[in-house]
């Protein structure tokens, strides 16, 4: 067996050796190069211009090995590349903060939330301490679950609306924005929704029976649960009746109603749900509605592709949030905009 100049580089460089003695660039026995081998497999390591892998963590440490080069399963959590927002955000610490004081502030919020009347001013004051450390931590991938668990008043609608006043500050707050927008609009999607679902027929029905005085309560909420079929798209995406349990990373409600009908007539109490966590219970359909889409933006979250078109509206003509990098609206939704 002759070698060539470039197989004995080769070989070499795969093994790590080098050879030496009187027998250096000469050629050996199979069985003496075997022996070799055999003598010195401690010290065989297979070199790479940016790492090594050991006899020992072929044969031995198959799991550390996956880990050690990312070859695991991926994690349906929420932080997984494919439901997270691209960041072109650079996020600035607050003044005078460091992760002493962040822990500190941290302690507080914490203790704060087990008291039965926590101070208010305080949690405000603290959450906003802590905000820009917050969002470097969200956007850098921390999960849902810790977030909350480090920040628990985020699970209160109230302060997780306020949230995406702290990212996107306005004038005029989100919610009140949300609210006045979309009641803006609110009679061309009853129009526009017509004839497109078999809700829609049930809407009408419950319309009919319905006293005048309900009927400004029925429409707002047969507004928002009618919206997605104007853009083709299905509300069983955002919102789940009764048991039903959906398993997905994005914002969900689940009213405690079994129908669309009663969930029209009545506003009874609604869980928010983001990447499996029960985040924070809702008194009311349209509360709900506002603290699930708040969490988009709270945990920068990525829109699904399946409500991807109603999210945008909501986005762009019902709260006027425009991000850096925000691509131009699809066809379809802007279709639906000139006609309001």
């Amino acid at each position: 067996m002759v070698l060539t100049e470039q197989s004995k580089k080769s070989r070499g460089w795969i093994y790590g050796t080098e050879r030496s003695g009187p027998n250096a660039g000469g050629i050996t026995s199979e069985r003496e190069e075997a022996n070799a081998r055999c003598a010195n497999v401690a010290r065989f390591v297979v070199m790479a211009p940016r790492f090594e892998i050991t006899i020992d963590d072929i044969y031995r440490q198959p799991t550390k090995l996956k880990e050690k080069f990312g070859h695991t399963k991926q994690s349906k959590s929420i932080r997984s590349s494919n439901v997270s927002r691209p960041s072109r955000q650079l996020i600035e610490l607050g003044v005078g903060e460091d992760c002493t004081s962040v822990e500190a502030h941290v302690n507080v919020l914490q203790s704060e939330y087990r008291k039965m009347q926590p101070d208010m001013a305080a949690v405000k004051d603290r959450m906003t301490r802590t905000f820009s450390w917050r969002r470097r931590e969200i956007i850098e991938g921390m999960p849902v679950e810790e977030v909350l668990s480090k920040y628990p008043f985020l699970k209160m609608p109230a302060i997780c609306i306020d949230e995406v006043d702290r990212i996107h500050p306005t004038v005029v707050a989100f919610c009140d924005r949300f609210r006045e927008g979309f009641v803006g609009v609110l009679p061309n999607i009853l129009k526009l929704a017509q004839g497109k679902s078999t809700v829609a027929k049930q809407y009408t029905d419950v319309r009919h029976d319905a006293l005048v005085e309900d009927l400004p309560g029925i429409d707002l909420r047969a507004g928002l649960i009618l919206l997605p079929s104007i853009f083709r798209e299905k509300i069983e995406h955002y919102i789940t009746l009764g048991a039903t349990d959906v398993s997905t990373p994005y914002p969900t409600i689940q009213l405690m109603e079994n129908d669309w009908k009663v969930a029209m007539t009545s506003a009874g109490p609604s869980l928010v749900k983001v990447d499996g966590v029960d985040v924070c219970q809702c008194t009311t359909f349209d509360e709900a509605f506002i603290t699930a889409y708040s969490m988009y933006f709270v945990f920068n979250i990525a829109y699904p592709p399946h409500l991807k078109n109603t999210l945008s509206f909501l986005q762009r003509r019902i709260v006027s949030i425009v991000e850096e990098g925000d691509k131009t609206l699809p066809i379809t939704v802007l279709r639906i905009i000139n006609q309001f």
